[in-house]
């Protein structure tokens, strides 16, 4: 079986290193726009099944170009959510699947387009979200009444790694993704009632909570993004009264991060100090 993976970054390159080592995948190729950079990490690594080659994933032509030239059986996006669409575009229009671990957006605008060609479509096929939202169903499905659902996903360094820096944390991801997420405004159920949460204002002491985990110890929870749309993904019905989705770090992030949206550190409100504009 063949790959071909978009975008060699954190993310990228945890999924070429799957790749290569399992049996099921022959050849791999890996797609960035800082070529060289990748081809000096992969020959680093040693990897056998990799092929490096340049792309300007801005440019949908060259998209589709390479998704025909390269002839893979999926092609897996770990480029920047934006880039997710014109992917996934390229990859329905070449007949192959395609795979993501970004959030849906606005792929099911091409639902029609993907099924007119018989191509699967599969966003959201990482741990958060992903793997938390499979388990989250298999569990609904075993159940004859749900009344109200907390779905928890977390990704935590060991703690001896999380204690070199003040946040607790690694980015194994987008830095600026990670900024994003902390300011997105969180949707839920609560009492029977939708209710939400501006960005920034996730991490008030009113708005997180602790969650002890066994095996584990105490960690900080906070609202995840909107909990409602899965709602109907789930097939829940009119008895649920909660629907939450929350994410988990180590003690001390959420009293770090309200301080950081206190002081204006996550707007991106553009500001002028003297003759230069920040955010």
């Amino acid at each position: 079986m063949k790959a071909l993976v978009l975008g060699f970054g954190l993310q990228g390159k945890a999924v070429v290193h799957d790749l290569e080592h399992s049996p099921a995948i022959t050849q791999i190729a890996a797609a960035d726009i800082a070529a060289d950079k990748a081809r000096a990490y992969t020959a680093q690594k040693g990897y056998r099944k990799v092929r490096v080659v340049p792309l300007n994933a801005a440019q949908p032509e060259l998209l589709e170009q390479l998704v025909r030239e390269a002839a893979p059986h999926v092609v897996i996006c770990m480029l920047p959510p934006d880039f997710q669409p014109a992917v996934a575009r390229a990859a329905i229009g070449a007949g192959v699947p395609f795979v993501s671990s970004s959030y849906a957006g606005s792929l099911p605008e091409l639902d029609g387009l993907a099924q007119a060609k018989g191509v699967t479509v599969l966003p959201e096929m990482g741990m958060d979200p992903g793997i938390d939202l499979i388990l989250g169903r298999l569990a609904v499905d075993e159940l004859d009444v749900v009344h109200g659902m907390r779905s928890y996903g977390a990704g935590l360094p060991e703690p001896a790694c999380a204690a070199d820096n003040p946040i607790h944390y690694k980015i194994t991801w987008t830095f600026e993704g990670v900024l994003k997420a902390y300011m997105r405004p969180a949707r839920f159920l609560k009492d029977g009632k939708e209710a939400a949460i501006p960005g920034g204002r996730i991490f008030r002491k009113e708005n997180s909570h602790t969650l002890n985990v066994p095996g584990v110890g105490a960690l900080d929870a906070y609202y995840n993004g909107d909990a409602m749309r899965y709602i109907d993904v789930f097939g829940l019905g009119s008895e649920l009264r909660e629907m939450g989705r929350f994410a988990m770090r180590w003690p001390g992030h959420n009293q770090f991060w309200d301080v950081m949206a206190e002081l204006g550190f996550l707007d991106e409100t553009r500001t002028r100090m003297g003759d230069t504009e920040i955010s």
